[in-house]
């Protein structure tokens, strides 16, 4: 009876194989990327990002916008030809400054307000790479309150959890 029943649970687990596979396989691509910007930026952290890492970021961010982007259907161009026609321009950037802000005006051909591409202190660190929005609000009545900061740059221009939102500046 024992042998039946994990004969059973063996032939109705073979998707929990599937995934285990699926799950080791994530495991070392995550092992791989850690040793590769361990092994690529060293200590400091100073080196401008390569061309090939600045395809990598951008294949990312056109792979994340075409699986996550709420309204991907309703867009009227076609995504991934922009995303290709934009990796000439965006691999030669002189520096990453010019690199976040060329990812930046990509980003806002999508027109939602909601997709975003936030500057970060260290681009060389991947994780922050894909961030959340540097606060959490919350929406009480007609007014909306910040609830949590996540930005240093933020909290040290005086943006701390209970401040109201009045306004949101538009200019360059």
């Amino acid at each position: 009876m024992i042998l039946i029943k994990n004969s059973l649970f063996l032939q109705s687990n073979k998707s929990n194989s599937q995934i285990i596979k699926m799950k080791k396989i994530f495991i070392l691509l995550f092992v791989c990327l850690f040793i590769n910007k361990s092994f690529a930026y060293g200590e400091t952290g100073e080196a401008e990002l390569n061309a090939p890492t600045k395809a990598y970021i951008l294949s990312r961010f056109c792979t994340e916008v075409k699986y996550n982007f709420a309204f991907y259907d309703k867009l009227n161009f076609n995504w991934d030809s922009l995303c290709v026609a934009s990796i000439p321009s965006l691999t030669t950037t002189s520096s990453d400054e010019d690199f976040l802000k060329g990812m930046q005006l990509l980003c806002n051909q999508l027109h939602d307000g909601h997709t975003y591409i936030f500057p970060m202190n260290n681009p060389k660190n991947q994780a922050d790479w894909i961030r959340p929005f540097p606060m959490k609000t919350k929406r009480i009545g007609d007014r909306v309150f910040v609830t949590d900061v996540y930005s240093s740059n933020l909290q040290q221009s005086g943006v701390h959890p209970g401040c109201e939102i009045i306004e949101i500046f538009h200019g360059t």
